[in-house]
C-alpha cells in the first residue's frame, strides 16, 4: 500500500516512480503514436476514411463498466474487512489493558512493573503490526520499552 503524506506537486511527481504510470507508460506512448498516425491519415488523405459504428464501443463500455464496478466492490469490502479486523483488535486490546490493570493485585496505586510490562507489550504488537502493514520500519517511533 502507497502512503504518502507529501503536500506539494513537486514531491507528488517524484512518486510516479512508484506508482502504476511507470509500469503502462510505453503502452500508452504506442496507442498515442497510433491514434496520431490514424488521426494525420485521415487529415492529409481524401480517401482514407475509417468508418465505424459506435455499437463495439459501447458493449465494450457496459463491459468495461460492469468489470470496474466489481473491482471496486471487492477493492472496498478488502479495506472493510481490514478496518473491521483493525477495531477489534484495537478494542481487544484495551479490553486487555483494563483487565490486567484490575484482575491482578497491586500494593499502591500505581501499576506493578508486571502489569506495566504486560500492557506496553500488547501496545507495541499493535504498533508493529501497523508500521509492518504499511512496509515502515520505524522502531524509534515506538519510543522506550521496559
Amino acid at each position: 500500500m502507497l502512503v504518502s503524506h507529501k503536500n506539494t506537486w513537486v514531491e507528488q511527481l517524484a512518486l510516479l516512480r512508484r506508482s502504476a504510470g511507470q509500469r503502462i507508460w510505453p503502452r500508452l506512448l504506442m496507442v498515442f503514436a497510433f491514434s496520431t498516425v490514424v488521426t494525420l491519415l485521415h487529415h492529409w488523405l481524401d480517401g482514407f476514411s475509417a468508418a465505424l459504428t459506435p455499437l463495439p464501443f459501447s458493449m465494450l463500455g457496459v463491459a468495461l463498466g460492469i468489470f470496474l464496478g466489481f473491482r471496486n466492490n471487492a477493492s472496498y469490502d478488502r479495506f472493510w474487512e481490514g478496518r473491521k479486523l483493525w477495531g477489534e483488535l484495537v478494542n481487544l486490546s484495551r479490553t486487555w489493558a483494563r483487565q490486567v490493570l484490575t484482575m491482578i493485585e497491586r500494593d499502591a496505586e500505581r501499576p506493578t512493573p508486571r502489569q506495566r510490562e504486560m500492557v506496553l507489550g500488547v501496545v507495541v504488537f499493535a504498533q508493529l503490526l501497523r508500521q509492518h502493514l504499511r512496509d515502515q520500519r520505524d522502531v524509534a517511533e515506538l519510543g522506550e520499552l521496559p
